[in-house]
């Protein structure tokens, strides 16, 4: 028999801990259950591991005493690789606790260690994992958060990695293939712009003058590219600091307040192709969120509790919610969806075949996919939008600058052929 401590929730609410014996993990999960008790977190109890968590916790106190002036910066960037490593020692058989350890102990990023040593040491002090990470909400998202708590309260917490880390590793992806289809435009266009300020406030205004003062009349277009030099000059940045300072104000008031954040959102997928993007993002994540839960055996209930919170727009979100409120008063998923609006015809239709065949998990998962390639294809065809039109203002933008300066210099030669 083997001995398992374990941390869980009583029926009254209340956290319990204590020590079970049983031939494995999944009978000593059975067990825990049949007490009525809700597995927050389940070890293997040896003499090393209660070793090792004296030395650790020893090496958390020396750690903080050193570095308490000395913190590192840590940002979500940080999260993808720690769950890869959290994933490969926790697969292969190492407690979550020494795997955090093993992590802060061998990795020579300040950050990464830095994490490593936080989390360990809310573990140590009796939270789980979910709650460890809670602690630094700024590194890791309420998404995966919330299935951390559910792997957790299952006891199928590799699967749950492993999922995430897929989600972050195709968020990657999405996001550099972004940057990569907007740099070349951006940068043309800002060259472009900057060849422009230059020419208007230096070179078209020095020609001007030139030819004024050998007699020359001056044209329209000159006139005009005077006009723009006063306004890149005089208005541009009064202007500029106006639109930062609404743009301050609109993110003030869309993140300080609910009702902001709310009609923000809804207005944004009302955005022709960025609001189809929007919804892409988010029904594929909880497509993919609500296909992994009931894989793992949470209740319908909080499989959709739980895939609203991957949601990050609150529109959708809430209506995400209304859904399980319906599915609780016992709707099937389809009617549920159906009865508020958040997803498309074809979403429901194959919603409710799948469940009429027996096969909803498996459409979920191929829901997941296909928005997930409605997305890769609104991403390149708004990069093409904004290619396009960058490109397009450059090279007009130059090429009224040539024109401009053509005509400034044959201003500047019938001055000089006059006299």
């Amino acid at each position: 028999m083997i001995t398992f401590h374990y941390k869980a929730i009583s029926p009254q609410g209340q956290r319990a801990t204590g020590r079970i014996q049983a031939q494995n993990r999944k009978q000593a999960l059975s067990q825990l259950q049949q007490q009525g008790l809700k597995p927050l977190q389940i070890e293997e109890s040896s003499r090393s591991t209660t070793k090792t968590k004296v030395r650790l916790s020893a090496q958390w106190k020396i750690w903080a005493k050193h570095n308490t002036h000395k913190s590192h910066k840590l940002s979500a960037d940080s999260a993808q690789p720690f769950i890869e490593n959290l994933l490969q020692l926790h697969a292969s058989g190492l407690p979550i606790a020494d795997a955090i350890q093993l992590i802060a102990n061998r990795v020579q990023n300040p950050g990464m260690k830095e994490l490593g040593n936080t989390l360990r040491h809310h573990l140590t002090s009796g939270r789980s994992l979910a709650e460890a990470m809670n602690q630094v909400p700024h590194v890791f998202d309420s998404n995966l958060i919330h299935l951390i708590e559910a792997g957790e309260a299952t006891g199928n917490l590799v699967p749950i990695l492993s999922n995430s880390l897929e989600h972050m590793e195709a968020n990657r992806l999405v996001k550099n293939e972004i940057r990569a289809g907007l740099a070349y435009p951006s940068f043309i266009c800002s060259m472009a712009i900057g060849i422009g300020l230059f020419t208007v406030t230096n070179l078209i205004p020095k020609l001007q003058t030139l030819s004024e003062q050998m007699g020359g009349q001056p044209n329209w277009l000159t006139e005009a590219m005077l006009s723009l030099a006063d306004f890149a000059v005089f208005e541009l940045p009064i202007l500029s600091t106006l639109l930062v300072i609404a743009g301050f104000a609109f993110w003030q008031w869309r993140n300080k307040s609910s009702e902001g954040r709310l009609k923000s959102d809804t207005w944004l997928l009302r955005t022709p192709l960025a609001g189809s993007i929007v919804s892409d993002i988010n029904l594929s994540k909880s497509f993919a969120t609500l296909h992994l839960l009931l894989k793992n055996g949470i209740s319908s209930i909080d499989a959709m509790r739980l895939s609203a919170y991957a949601i990050n727009n609150q529109d959708m979100r809430n209506r995400f919610l209304e859904a399980r409120t319906a599915l609780q008063d016992g709707a099937s998923f389809a009617n549920a969806f159906k009865r508020t609006g958040v997803l498309p015809l074809r979403d429901l239709d194959l919603i409710g075949i799948g469940e009429s065949t027996g096969s909803l998990l498996s459409t979920l998962e191929r829901l997941a996919q296909l928005h997930s390639q409605q997305l890769s294809k609104g991403f390149k065809k708004l990069t093409l939008i904004v290619s396009t039109l960058a490109l397009g203002l450059a090279v007009s933008l130059v090429a009224l600058l040539i024109f401009a300066i053509v005509v400034s210099l044959q201003g500047v030669s019938e001055s000089i052929l006059m006299r």
